[in-house]
């Protein structure tokens, strides 16, 4: 699970902070620790598509994608 502070308009979403809830250990920590470097203290433009959440960097690029 995650939380966070961020800001969205127009199409525009700007993560100011964004950390994990849960301080389990994850097998996958590593993976982890870099899609939280990916989002954390970034802006996005996002749409959403058919229920979809994307998220694109400034050269708009897809970074983030879930169907959830």
């Amino acid at each position: 699970q995650l939380q966070g502070k961020f800001k969205a308009e127009d199409q525009i979403i700007q993560i100011e902070k964004i950390d994990l809830i849960s301080k389990e250990k994850c097998q996958f920590n590593e993976y982890e620790n870099n899609f939280l470097n990916i989002l954390r203290n970034k802006t996005f433009q996002y749409s959403i598509e058919n229920g979809v959440l994307i998220l694109n960097d400034s050269q708009n690029k897809l970074v983030f994608k879930s169907s959830n």
